[in-house]
């Protein structure tokens, strides 16, 4: 799914940009008829119209029926649909690891803390990815359900390249690309631990879950590209539909 409109972006096709407008749309706005989003978007009916069913077709919108108005017909209101993906967000301190996960419209499903000793060899590496993996399998979410990834880590950290030279600096390769090898999920971003309180936020910036020291968000990746927005990585569902 991840494969469709969201690379074909980046390629420059026009079809599937505006597919990203609309998208973007319903992110800044939440749920909306076709007539509000064509609209909003200054599409016509009939364009806004062909490219939703597209996009429920490919399994990113939902239409979530009739809602009742002060008069006349009553609209089909159509938004995200929330099982089109999930973010998984790790936190790994000295001692424990904070994992959570948002669905595809940015409501909270899951979190927890795990006692996590972090040595910098592959024995610890392999222990973090077992319970990364535990915890995806344990909240049964399909592997190639997991849109992306998020670690925040300590120390040294390049979140453009993906390389940790504080911790797991193993086989001289970026910690982004060890962990996707191990976990086989969606694409990984990694940044370095600095904010006082780990956040999963929604597009509109409303705290739905605090639980740690990292500010994170959540997000849509375009293609296998994570687009980094502060001094800490977060995941932004906006930032890839910008």
């Amino acid at each position: 799914m991840t494969s469709s409109f969201l690379k074909q972006a980046t390629e420059g096709n026009k079809n599937a940009i505006l597919k990203q407008q609309i998208i973007r749309q319903y992110i800044f706005s939440g749920d909306s008829s076709i007539t509000d989003l064509s609209r909003a978007v200054n599409l016509s009916v009939p364009t806004v119209t062909k490219l939703i069913g597209e996009l429920i077709e490919e399994g990113f919108v939902h239409n979530f029926g009739e809602q009742g108005t002060a008069g006349g017909r009553r609209p089909n209101i159509y938004g995200l649909n929330p099982y089109a993906g999930y973010f998984v967000g790790v936190e790994i301190r000295t001692d424990s690891v904070v994992l959570a996960v948002v669905n595809f419209k940015g409501q909270l499903l899951a979190d927890t803390t795990v006692d996590f000793l972090m040595d910098n060899d592959p024995h610890s590496l392999d222990r973090l990815c077992d319970i990364i993996r535990g915890f995806i399998d344990g909240h049964k979410i399909p592997h190639d359900k997991v849109l992306a990834v998020g670690v925040n880590i300590s120390g040294r950290v390049n979140s453009q390249t993906g390389y940790s030279y504080s911790y797991f600096f193993v086989e001289e390769q970026p910690l982004t690309v060890l962990l996707g090898e191990r976990l086989g999920c969606g694409p990984i971003t990694t940044a370095p631990c600095s904010i006082s309180c780990l956040i999963f936020a929604s597009s509109s910036g409303r705290i739905v879950s605090s639980c740690g020291s990292t500010s994170m968000r959540y997000c849509v990746p375009c293609g296998s590209v994570i687009l980094p927005s502060c001094t800490v990585m977060y995941f932004s569902i906006t930032s890839a539909f910008m």
